[in-house]
């Protein structure tokens, strides 16, 4: 099993970071961490890429999960 902490880290690292933009005071501030953020952002798919996990979603319905979850 690989070892997440760190891409765990980042993802709280990045939602802590959207709850200061979200607080933002002045446009300067929003700018800055929006840009923060988008590097957060990149870590993250980074990480995954380094970990072998795929971003994208996967489309199964109801009993194609339920299949797969008892198979």
């Amino acid at each position: 099993m690989q070892d997440t902490d760190h891409l765990v880290w980042l993802h709280q690292s990045l939602h802590r970071e959207k709850a200061r933009l979200a607080l933002a005071k002045t446009e300067t501030e929003r700018r800055l961490r929006t840009v923060w953020a988008e590097q957060k952002q990149r870590e993250i798919d980074e990480e995954m890429r380094f970990l072998g996990i795929s971003s994208e979603p996967i489309n199964l319905s109801d009993d194609e999960l339920l299949r797969e979850l008892t198979a």
